[in-house]
């Protein structure tokens, strides 16, 4: 029997044809690499708020996505790695919030009430973010030991979040509106204030989400009250 011979047109089509197939696939394994990696950090947050740091594992972590140990060890190497990238994701979500609060006002003095409010907004609507990020395990990015483990490209952007409250303080100096005074020292200050509103609130102190929000407000009145420049007496 005669063999017959493709035409270069088909063997051109069925290449093609492959070639299709495959980055389907390859599309299809990335997105549920994804989704898998995103329900590990979803059942992580949930786990560590229920158990803290010390009961948390990466056992009860695969437990709760439905998968074998091994998997998650793919993904994290050991239980700090997946907590590092579970405040990574609240570090994205913070500098954003604060970042769109100092685009919503012109005014330097409005950017801040917002900026603040922003913070602890942040605080209060992602507590185990917050903790990880500034509460309970902040050495893993503000003492070094944050070169253990593999960083994004907008790593030092996403945990820079100081510099968007900094740049808007310094804005209000350069307005006249505060006393000359070290950007960077009251920005600490301003930070301290909501800071301590956000963590008696998450600690469970006897400090209410209505309680931090008029901490926080009232604070920052009585602070910018503080900081504005007086009209020098006659």
């Amino acid at each position: 029997m005669k063999e017959t011979i493709p035409k270069p047109q088909d063997t051109a089509q069925t290449k093609a044809r492959g070639a299709r197939i495959q980055t389907k696939s390859q599309q299809r394994r990335q997105k549920h690499k994804e989704d898998l990696r995103l329900a590990i950090l979803d059942a992580a947050t949930e786990l560590f708020l229920e158990n803290g740091y010390e009961k948390f594992s990466l056992r009860q972590v695969a437990e709760a996505v439905g998968y074998s140990p091994t998997t998650i060890y793919h993904h994290f190497q050991d239980k700090d790695e997946l907590l590092f990238h579970v405040s990574l994701e609240g570090f994205r979500t913070f500098g954003e919030m604060l970042q769109a609060a100092y685009d919503s006002k012109e005014n330097p003095l409005e950017r801040l009430e917002a900026i603040g409010d922003a913070y602890i907004e942040f605080g209060l609507g992602y507590p185990v973010h917050y903790r990880l990020m500034f509460m309970q395990r902040p050495e893993m990015f503000f003492d070094g030991n944050s070169k253990k483990f593999e960083m994004p490209e907008t790593f030092n952007d996403m945990i820079d979040s100081f510099s968007v409250l900094q740049k808007n303080v310094q804005e209000c100096i350069d307005a006249e509106l505060f006393q000359s005074i070290d950007s960077q020292l009251l920005s600490g200050i301003i930070w301290a204030n909501i800071h301590g509103a956000v963590a008696l609130c998450i600690s469970g102190v006897g400090v209410d989400e209505g309680a931090a929000r008029a901490i926080n407000k009232h604070g920052h009145k009585l602070l910018i009250k503080g900081l504005q420049k007086t009209n020098p007496t006659t």
